[in-house]
């Protein structure tokens, strides 16, 4: 047992510094084109580094990446693969020779956007067409190529073009232009339902450019035609993408996972992630101290790939919680950001984190976020129950640009590390912490504080967060039982709900939806929210967005009647949604059955 080892000191050690730095940009060199095949090496590689910072058991898990398999209800994309130089240039004589390449992915591979389909041999070559100013609902782009600048390009648009004829797609972002005009957007997220494509969906040649570029070419096609000349030499094919995992045994095989995704071409988002969870194992093995609880790396496709991993194999039974290193440190922002664990699954480690980081950074801004399962913390859904923290900093307007932004701070990062370090091996190596109810009772009062005060609320919703926010810190202070023995008392907390609720008036009556909803309870089959529709035929599928998103669904725990559900996960958020909104959601849980994937029991 390591009980309160100085981890921050051994930490500081400079070759932890060195090897995050040679792994992260390691690891970015393998992965830099987002081409599948390029996979087999950055695995390898990290399985090697794992193996080199003392984790045991380490192994590669195989997903299909097909278009059509899911992982939850997650269709995993198709295997993609960047065969040889794709380029964009313009034809038009009038342009001048050091003007026409628009995109070549010799100088950036992220102008070949990720999925996009190939063009014929030798390419094609077609007029341009600016979507800026054509009819949304029915675009004229038969025979054309598209571009694009619209900052909220959607995967529903992307398929009105293939159906109406589109040859290619060219896109761009405007929103880092003033400070990266030379950076390319990553465009990965232009899925009908859910952030990818399927099989189904179909794919277009796609290029990405740069806002230089693009305002060129916007300029350009507001004097005159322009004609393209488009090569995307790509292949989409069925093949694999992996999760790569290992652990430092404890005492106990209970479980704390840290979490890094991979494949994306960006050294700060998420390569450096990966080598700092392998870093944080090396500072523990060589203390040669063991852990009370197990501590395991995972490394996989973002969201994607870490359901894939946790899908039917009963590897999240021994997860007590987890921490994402997504976004830690690069140059986007210097906040630390702190994601609270959600409302669907509470945890200490909200004050833990917070507590140690500001002790033992206390000049560094710090920030905090609700928990709203984002991203790779969607274990806190109840129905897998890992909570899971995240420490990052917020990426604003040079999210997903090849820029600057997302480059490690090595400042921050030789700063940071042994902060980050010292914290998680604090967690998983202490046999005791101290008495969190101070911090519970600080977050209940606050928030107590903000609902009372809240002149949108009803009485009826004011006494029922009161009840949200007291079960929450009361869940936050049961946690820690799960790492160490610990007992607490909750009478300050009992005394604030009760002084409050008898503060109030007498709740109103509920709407007859409302009524409608406190008498259904949601039992769900597949966890998480639902996204890809997979368990829906292709043409079946119906975009919606529940109110309060993916927390709604977590709350949803064969318990809690739907009412109750959408308003604790309101309560978290914030939020309100309206009548006709919770009608909706009625209509559209009822398609949810319909195609199995939950059944409404009435009581």
């Amino acid at each position: 047992m390591c009980g309160h080892a100085n981890f921050y000191q051994s930490a500081g050690n400079a070759e932890h510094f060195y090897n995050i730095q040679k792994n992260t940009q390691t690891l970015y060199s393998l992965e830099k084109r987002c081409s599948y095949p390029d996979y087999e090496k950055s695995t390898a590689f990290c399985m090697d580094m794992l193996k080199k910072c003392g984790f045991q058991q380490v192994e590669r898990i195989a997903h299909k990446a097909d278009g059509k398999t899911a992982a939850f209800d997650l269709i995993m994309p198709q295997a993609w693969e960047l065969c040889k130089r794709s380029f964009l240039e313009i034809v038009t004589p009038e342009v001048a020779d050091y003007d026409k390449v628009l995109a070549d992915t010799d100088e950036n591979p992220v102008c070949a956007t990720i999925w996009a389909a190939p063009t014929p041999p030798g390419g094609i070559t077609a007029e341009v067409v600016d979507l800026d100013g054509l009819d949304m609902e029915d675009p004229e782009v038969s025979g054309k190529i598209v571009f694009s600048t619209i900052p909220a390009f959607s995967g529903a648009l992307y398929t009105k073009l293939i159906k109406n004829g589109a040859l290619a797609i060219v896109l761009s972002k405007f929103t880092a232009e003033t400070d990266e005009p030379d950076a390319v957007y990553w465009f990965n997220g232009l899925g009908n339902f859910g952030w990818y494509r399927t099989a189904e969906d179909g794919n277009l040649p796609l290029f990405s450019l740069s806002p230089i570029k693009a305002r060129f070419l916007k300029e350009l096609l507001q004097k005159q035609t322009v004609t393209l000349h488009a090569e995307m030499n790509t292949r989409l094919y069925d093949g694999e993408i992996y999760t790569v995992t290992g652990i430092i045994p404890g005492e106990s095989s209970e479980e704390y996972a840290l979490l890094a995704h991979m494949y994306e071409p960006f050294p700060g988002d998420d390569a450096l992630g990966a080598a700092l969870a392998a870093e944080i194992g090396k500072v523990l093995s060589d203390t040669g101290k063991r852990p009370r609880k197990t501590l395991r790396a995972v490394l996989s496709m973002e969201l994607f790939g870490f359901s894939a991993y946790l899908m039917g194999n009963e590897r999240y039974k021994n997860v007590l919680a987890a921490l994402s290193l997504d976004g830690f440190t690069h140059r986007c922002s210097p906040e630390i950001s702190l994601r609270l664990s959600p409302v669907s699954s509470p945890f200490f480690g909200d004050f833990f984190y917070e507590e140690n980081g500001m002790k033992l950074l206390p000049d560094a801004p710090w920030g905090r976020q609700t928990g709203s399962l984002s991203d790779d913390t969607f274990g806190g859904d109840s129905a897998l129950d890992i909570p899971t923290n995240w420490l990052y900093n917020r990426s604003g307007v040079y999210h997903h640009n090849t820029g600057t932004g997302f480059l490690p701070d090595w400042s921050l990062v030789k700063e940071r590390f042994p902060m980050l370090a010292d914290s998680v091996l604090q967690l998983i190596c202490r046999d005791s912490f101290p008495d969190y109810v101070p911090f519970a009772l600080a977050e209940y009062e606050k928030a107590v504080t903000a609902v009372l005060n809240d002149e949108n609320l009803s009485a009826g919703e004011k006494a029922f967060r009161v009840n949200v926010f007291y079960h929450y810190n009361i869940g936050r202070l049961e946690s820690v039982k799960k790492f160490v023995p610990y007992t607490y008392n909750a009478r300050l907390l009992d005394d604030l709900r009760q002084k409050s609720l008898a503060a109030l008036p007498p709740a109103e009556e509920l709407s007859e939806i409302d009524h409608k909803l406190s008498r259904i309870v949601v039992e769900r089959f597949i966890p998480g929210c639902p996204s890809s529709l997979a368990k829906v035929p292709h043409g079946e599928r119906k975009a919606f967005k529940a109110p309060a998103g993916r927390l709604f669904f977590a709350l949803c725990d064969n318990r809690r009647s739907v009412l109750e559900a959408l308003l604790t996960a309101e309560a978290a958020l914030n939020s309100r949604s309206s009548q006709e909104q919770h009608q909706t959601l009625l209509e559209y849980l009822k398609y949810l059955e319909k195609y199995g994937y939950l059944r409404l029991r009435h009581i």
